[in-house]
Formats: C-alpha cells, structure tokens, sequence
C-alpha cells in the first residue's frame, strides 16, 4: 500500500470534515434570539455540515485499524497504544481548555465587570469525559462530547482489532455484531450509538488494503442499513460518500492536505477563535452578503488559530507519539 497517497487523501477527508462542521457552526451563530444569518432557508442547508462529525467517526475506523495493522499491533502492546494515543489527543485537549478559561476571564472580569471563578470540579468533569454521567458539571463545549465517543473507540478497537483481523469471516461476525450494539444506545451518545460509522471505516479499510472481500462489502451494506432503519437519512447519505471518498478522493490536493493535517486543532479551537469573533461582531444587523462574508472571515480566523495550535503544541504531541513504540 501506498502510505503516503493514504495520509493525503485521508488529510483531505479530514479537512472536509472539520470545515463542514465549522460552516455549520458558524452559519447557525446566534446570540439570544439574534442569528447571524436571519433567513432560516439559508440555514437550513448548512445544516448538513453538522455530519462532519460522523465523518470523522468513519475516519477514525479506517485510520486506526490501518496504524495498528502497520505496526503489527498484539494485544499484549494494548498499554502502548493507549499511552500513544493519549500523547496524540490529550495535550491539545487541555490546551483548549485553558484558552477558554482564559477567553472567560478577559469577558468576565475586564469585559463585563463581574467576578471569576475557576470551576474546578466541572473542569475534572470535562477532562475525565464524565460530563454526561454528571450533568450537573455540563460541557465546556458540546463537541467534547464527540471527543469522547473518540477516546472510547480507541479502546473498543484495541481490544477487538487482533480478533478481526484473524481472518475476514470472524471479522465480519465481530463488526456485524458492533454495528448491531447500536440498538442497544439508540439515543445516547456514546462509541456504541456511533457503532455503525465506525464499523463502515474498519470495513473499508480492508477492502482498500486487500480488494473487494464480500464479507466487508457485507458489514458496509448492514451498517449503511442500520443507520436508515434506525437514525437519519443524512446519517446514511454522510455515510456512502465518507467510504466512496475512501478510495475515489484525490490524493493531491494541497490547502485540503494541510488543513487535514491542522484539522484536530481546528476542531478543537474554531468555537474559540471564529465563535469569539462572531460574537465580537454581533448586536447588528447584517445582509445575507455581509453575514455570509463574516463566516467566512471567521473560518480564516479559525484556521489561522488552528495553525498555531498545531505548531505550537500539536505537531510536537504528534512527534512524541510516534517516538512511543507500543512495545513501551
């Protein structure tokens, strides 16, 4: 296999996934009853971009299994990959955390005159991914939640992946079967509710490392069905094009390689960067022409804060990880 046309077009897919769901964001901005764009018609189709978090789920199969494939991943290097895995994710994570908190204290104390306070125990809550089991410490911000259903994939498929990758037919039972655990979550929002985007990466996976194997073709075509038969047509749609993109997207594509690349930071930072500025920018009224501009003024914004996050914490994250053999 051609890893480096993998890490592109993979990069690419990334970078379309973090934009969508940014663009979403940002052109249902509201503060109060004041939405940056009025006309809920042209809202409404942005709306989509919210499946870019599935997209990354469907990302997430694929890219995984190929890491573990590609280092000859056993069960007995589980501890390692957990290890790598937190070196990649969790760094940036609090980093975020901190520059909201800072972001808070400028507007609370020097903006709006009140008084600050740190919240410890609901800050624990955010960092340990226990905002859903206690509610009363809710989310800093919403897309941590997806964060989460991330960090327990990355345990789920530790522990499965030397079984599936035994041979194709137990593999098919055992993704036909995480695929079918989603029926149990229906409603939640945890790694199995999400079961049947991660089983279309892992599938696909092996079909773009071997070729057409029905076994795979197979789980692709139940978890495609499942998410018609028990989530949304969007869910299903964002699915059959995330795998189509798996083996048709160009591996050349420059801005989309290198904003893939920067996208965990974008992900994790465009509320910050973008959302603080569209906040900064709102109490007028704007046309359709001059709301849209401010979008995409701040989808620049945001990418240009992604940039330093990358560099500045992320990309030294990445080399450490790779440094970090499973074996350790």
């Amino acid at each position: 296999m051609d890893s480096k046309r993998h890490l592109n077009h993979i990069e690419t897919m990334r970078a379309l996934a973090a934009l969508s769901v940014a663009v979403f964001h940002f052109t249902n901005y509201s503060a109060g009853n004041y939405f940056l764009i009025d006309s809920e018609s042209v809202r409404k189709p942005f709306e989509f971009g919210a499946q870019g978090v599935e997209m990354f789920y469907i990302i997430s199969g694929f890219i995984i299994p190929y890491a573990l494939d590609t280092s000859n991943f056993r069960l007995q290097h589980f501890g390692g990959y957990l290890w790598k895995r937190f070196l990649r994710i969790f760094p940036p994570f609090v980093a975020t955390i901190v520059l909201m908190e800072l972001v808070r204290l400028y507007l609370v104390k020097f903006h709006w005159g009140g008084g600050f306070d740190v919240e410890w125990k609901r800050i624990a809550a955010n960092l340990l991914f226990l905002s859903d089991s206690l509610p009363q410490y809710e989310w800093l911000n919403p897309i941590f939640r997806t964060l989460k259903v991330e960090i327990q994939y990355y345990l789920v498929i530790g522990l499965l992946f030397p079984l599936i990758r035994l041979n194709q037919y137990a593999g098919m039972l055992l993704l036909t079967a995480f695929a079918g655990s989603a029926w149990f979550f229906i409603g939640s929002q945890n790694v199995f509710s999400n079961a049947p985007f991660f089983v279309l990466g892992i599938s696909a996976y092996f079909i773009f490392r071997d070729g057409l194997k029905w076994p795979y073709a197979l789980c692709i075509c139940v978890s495609l069905f499942l998410l018609a038969y028990w989530y949304y047509w969007e869910d299903v749609i964002i699915g059959s094009i995330a795998v189509a993109l798996i083996f048709l997207i160009p591996s050349k594509t420059k801005f989309l390689t290198y904003t893939g690349k920067v996208s965990y930071s974008f992900y994790l930072s465009h509320g910050i960067f973008g959302g603080w500025f569209l906040y900064a920018m709102s109490g007028e009224s704007y046309s359709l022409t001059g709301a849209i501009l401010l979008v995409i003024l701040a989808l620049l914004i945001s990418w240009a804060g992604a940039f330093l996050g990358y560099h500045l914490i992320e990309k030294h994250c990445i080399t450490l990880a790779k440094k970090t053999g499973y074996r350790n």
